[in-house]
């Protein structure tokens, strides 16, 4: 088997179903899901745009066009790596002994060494005081002239990069220092570090990127060959068992989730496994539960790490499915007012946030501000407020604007109006999400007369605005996680659209903003989206309703 350039990072169990795929029951693996699609799309086309602007320059590009067969995408990258009048090539394909490569650009640097580039729908540059990079602005290709910073490269970028490197020696083309770079949102720069250098880890813990992948890819080849051996003897043991994982290569994404979570769940005769419980991933269990898988052994562990310990509580929540306070020493309450007012918007890359992916699906804008009035006094009952919203889907800076200025604007009237009744009034919302919007409003639209300042909007905040996931957190739950799509079931709260979820509201967002769907798709799309945020507002209702009746230990 060739190792790819993600084979490092790919979940095992993953390897594991993928190869051995007969062991399996797959019937619930999940085909061309809407939101991965546009996200793949959204990464060729802004590959595109890159490659254009490239071309502006007048840049002498070889192509490897992805049409040809493989054995011909290889022929002519390896023809064109000899080519000493070759400098740039897109699309390259290198093959070798033990990999395979597809980096999205190679560049000549001396005589005959090449270096990778991949294009990237996100920042190259992350914050790290251990490492530095060299910059260089296209068309300086040469790392070696280019400007320091301190930072470092996304660990995930770093490792696609030292597979391409590695295979780049391997095959002769990379004799000098093993530069790599990658091209951001800042299509106009390019990010370098040099491999031999770049650290990642803590103190003495830190490794250089070069190791890490080493040792990753040999762990993955090692479980992909097993996976192998058991496809062709069924009889051979599980190589590995699913756990849950977080990130680029995770659970969210991945189209065989359900069928892991059916079997994390069905662990240990039905008591399931320990990445199940909230904030504990695969990582995380290895690093605080040593080599604890089940819940049930969970349950009854001392002597971990308070990060463990803690786990152990959910563990144990987990088994009686009945909530505890995290911290049995203080009281749980949740404030109350006599007008309360819930809020969630919609924007157009929350899904990715979600699911802790950094890539870009075009714009980031709010589009969707949508709220609940409950006057308890009126009617206790919360499911007797009234709901509204403020939407536009101009997809451009002014409608963005427009939302978050009529939701200001409400905002501030019914807190004055209450507060002229002589009522209390308090703002609830789900998660720090909505408070960074409001901070973004004020900063990107700063020069507009109609927006507050940074300090209104603070300010307004800390006095009304009450986080009902803070609060949340300080309760264990029998559920994998503390968004609202996990706890609202809990209050008994079901989404009315079938589909619900951050990853649809995407496709849908895209839908409603195109010029090249009909009118009534459009106005499906927009139906759709306000529905889905109605339902999100309801659903912080019912599970602060929730919260407020629960008898907690």
């Amino acid at each position: 088997m060739r190792l790819t350039s993600r084979t490092a990072q790919l979940c095992h169990e993953y390897l594991h179903k993928t190869l051995a795929p007969s062991c399996f029951d797959l019937s619930d693996r999940i085909i061309d899901e809407p939101f991965l699609t546009a996200l793949k799309i959204a990464g060729i086309e802004y590959e595109e745009e890159v490659i254009e602007n490239l071309e502006s320059l007048n840049l002498d590009i070889t192509y490897i066009h992805d049409f040809l067969a493989d054995s011909r995408k290889e022929e002519e990258t390896r023809k064109a790596l000899k080519d000493p009048a070759a400098r740039l090539i897109y699309g390259g394909y290198l093959v070798s002994d033990t990999r395979v490569s597809k980096p999205d650009l190679l560049v000549r640097i001396g005589d005959n060494d090449w270096r990778p580039v991949d294009i990237k729908s996100h920042d190259a540059l992350k914050e790290n005081k251990s490492n530095q990079l060299s910059v260089t602005a296209i068309p300086n290709f040469d790392p070696e002239s280019g400007d320091i910073v301190q930072g470092a490269l996304a660990k995930k970028d770093a490792l696609q990069l030292a597979h391409y490197t590695r295979q780049l020696q391997e095959l002769g083309f990379c004799d000098g220092t093993p530069w790599a770079g990658i091209l951001g949102t800042d299509s106009t720069k390019i990010f370098w570090a040099d491999l031999n250098g770049l650290t990642y880890g803590r103190g003495r813990g830190a490794q250089g990127i070069l190791t890490l992948y080493e040792l990753d890819s040999a762990e993955a080849l090692a479980i992909a060959n097993a996976a192998l051996a058991r496809e062709q003897n069924p009889s051979l043991p599980p190589v590995t068992i699913p756990r849950r994982l977080s990130g680029d290569f995770g659970c969210a994404t991945c189209e065989l989730r359900k069928i892991c979570f059916k079997e994390m769940n069905a662990f240990d005769h039905g008591n399931g496994h320990v990445t199940l419980l909230s904030d504990i991933t695969a990582g995380k269990a290895k690093q605080y539960l040593g080599n604890i898988e089940s819940i049930k052994e969970l349950a009854s562990a001392n002597n971990l790490p308070p990060q463990g310990m803690a786990a152990v509580k959910r563990a144990n929540v987990w088994l009686t499915k009945k909530p505890e306070r995290m911290d049995s020493s203080r009281d749980f309450i949740v404030p109350e007012f006599d007008i309360e007012i819930d809020i969630d918007l919609e924007n157009s890359q929350e899904a990715l946030r979600e699911a802790g992916i950094e890539d870009s699906v075009g714009r980031n804008a709010v589009y969707l501000y949508g709220y609940g009035i409950h006057d308890r006094y009126k009617n206790p009952d919360w499911n007797s407020s009234t709901f509204g919203y403020f939407d536009d889907y101009a997809d451009t800076d002014e409608a963005e604007f427009n939302v978050l200025n009529q939701m200001w604007q409400f905002l501030q009237d019914q807190v004055n109006k209450a507060e002229a009744q002589g009522k209390t009034i308090g703002i609830f919302h789900y998660s720090t999400h909505e408070i960074t919007w409001w901070r973004n409003y004020a900063d990107r639209h700063a020069t507009k007369p109609a927006s507050p300042s940074r300090q209104a909007v603070d300010d307004f905040i800390s006095k009304y605005f009450v986080d009902l996931l803070t609060l949340a957190k300080e309760v264990a739950f029998p559920v994998t996680g503390y968004s609202i799509k996990a706890l609202a079931p809990l209050a008994g709260f079901k989404w009315r659209v079938d589909d619900a979820g951050g990853g649809n509201s995407i496709v849908y967002y895209q839908s409603a903003t195109s010029h090249e769907n009909s009118e009534l798709d459009r106005s499906t799309a927009i139906t759709w989206l306000r529905s889905y945020n109605e339902d999100d507002v309801r659903a912080t209702m019912a599970v602060r309703n929730y919260l407020r009746s629960l008898t907690l230990q």
